[in-house]
C-alpha cells in the first residue's frame, strides 16, 4: 500500500516523501485475553482461533479443513505451511470445529467453513469485536496479532515470512519491521 505524500504525515512520513510505509494494527494482550475469554459465537469461534493462534488470512481459513488439524501433534496446515500449537490451543479449535457443525460429524475432507460466505464471516467478526468495544477490529488485526506475537517470541524475520505465507521476505520486512 503506497501512501500518498498529503496523509503521510499521519504515519510520519514528511511532505512530498514517497517511501513505502505500512500501518498495522494489532490487539494488545489484554484485548486479545478479552477476545479469547468472551468467544462463545460458534459461528465465528473458529474463524477468530485460526487467525489468532496460526496468523490465517480470511481466504486460508475459509480452505481449511479438519484433517488439516493435527490433535497429536498440535500443528495445523494453511495453505502448505504448518503451525505448531499448544495442546489447549488445538483442543480448543477442535471444540470450536466441532460447535460450528452442531456436533454433526461431517466430510474431514471438506473445509470446515464450506457452504459460508467470507465477506459475512469477516462482518460477522468485526460486528462481534464492536460489540464487545473492540471498534474496527475484525480477522486482519486478528492475523497481525499473531504475527507480532511470532515476532515478540522471537521469531526472525525469514520465519514470519515462512508462517504468515508472504512470498517475499521484503513484504513481511515492510510490513512488520518496526513492529518490534
Amino acid at each position: 500500500m503506497r501512501i500518498a505524500p498529503f496523509i503521510g504525515s499521519v504515519f510520519g512520513l514528511t511532505k512530498g516523501e514517497t517511501r513505502m510505509k505500512y500501518a498495522t494494527r494489532h490487539l494488545t494482550q489484554d484485548q486479545e485475553r478479552m477476545i479469547l475469554d468472551r468467544l462463545n459465537d460458534s459461528r465465528i469461534e473458529a474463524a477468530a482461533l485460526l487467525a489468532l493462534y496460526c496468523g490465517a488470512k480470511l481466504g486460508e481459513l475459509m480452505r481449511v479443513r479438519q484433517k488439516d488439524i493435527d490433535m497429536k501433534t498440535g500443528k495445523v496446515i494453511i495453505s502448505g505451511r504448518i503451525i505448531t500449537l499448544t495442546r489447549e490451543q488445538v483442543e480448543r479449535l477442535m471444540r470450536a470445529v466441532h460447535a460450528l457443525h452442531d456436533g454433526f460429524s461431517f466430510n474431514i475432507d471438506v473445509p470446515i467453513y464450506a457452504g459460508h460466505n467470507a465477506r459475512y464471516l469477516s462482518f460477522l467478526v468485526r460486528q462481534y469485536c464492536a460489540r464487545h468495544g473492540l471498534e474496527g477490529v475484525g480477522l486482519r488485526e486478528m492475523r497481525h496479532t499473531a504475527i507480532i506475537r511470532w515476532m515478540k517470541q522471537g521469531a526472525s524475520m525469514e520465519q514470519i515470512q515462512t508462517m504468515a505465507g508472504y512470498a517475499d521476505y521484503t513484504t513481511a520486512f515492510q510490513v512488520y519491521a518496526g513492529a518490534r
